[in-house]
């Protein structure tokens, strides 16, 4: 079935310059594939848009994760529920590179389940989980479409939410299977949305996409 396009409209903050049409389409299109391979509801058509906002790294670090910068030290994209606003980091060249432009498309499928219908409340450690596993199950299979090999999100398997929720910071946490180490969820996931994960080697920057 087709996605109405009305329904995609994305507005780009970058330092208040306004949206060139190409910027435009390439997110409408990352956000039908986000449907298409999520299976998740599209948006009604009356939907506020969501927005893209570029910063430089240190800034989305410091928005993200105020309270602990060093959990985030390699996150790239972060989508602020809240705000309701995904956040990039000027490191990426999402426009020009499929890899960059993966975690683009991994951030919309975030954009999508907060949308849902009884989206999950924000301690439900079980469901968040899960919906980062899909996220990078949709990123992975959009990958593949583009004849990339790079692959992300694998570890995620190993991790289990602790049987205690949530800690005294209001942070979900964590277990690692077959050990009893708990981790803040947010920056254990934080951590795997960087570019360069253990499980994959994207091409350096400047070689050809």
């Amino acid at each position: 079935m087709p996605v109405p396009l009305s329904a995609f409209t994305i507005a780009l903050e970058v330092v208040s310059a306004s949206v060139p049409s190409p910027d435009a389409l390439l997110l409408q299109a990352l956000l039908a594939a986000a449907v298409r391979l999520s299976g998740l509801p599209a948006p009604p058509v009356d939907a506020p848009a969501p927005v893209l906002v570029e910063l430089p790294a240190a800034e989305l670090r410091r928005q993200a994760c105020p309270e602990r910068p060093r959990t985030c030290m390699h996150l790239i994209a972060w989508h602020d529920a809240a705000a309701g606003r995904v956040l990039l980091s000027d490191q990426l060249d999402w426009r020009m590179r499929p890899v960059d432009r993966s975690f683009v498309l991994h951030e919309l499928v975030h954009v999508l389940q907060a949308r849902r219908p009884g989206s999950p409340r924000d301690d439900d450690c079980a469901r968040a989980l899960d919906d980062e596993r899909l996220a990078y199950r949709v990123q992975n299979a959009w990958l593949d479409e583009q004849g990339r090999t790079e692959r992300f999100g694998g570890r995620l398997h190993v991790l289990r939410c602790a049987a205690a929720q949530v800690d005294a910071e209001g942070r979900m946490l964590l277990r690692r299977a077959g050990d009893g180490d708990a981790e803040a969820l947010i920056g254990d996931l934080m951590r795997r949305r960087g570019l360069s994960p253990p499980e994959t080697s994207p091409p350096p920057p400047g070689t050809a996409p």
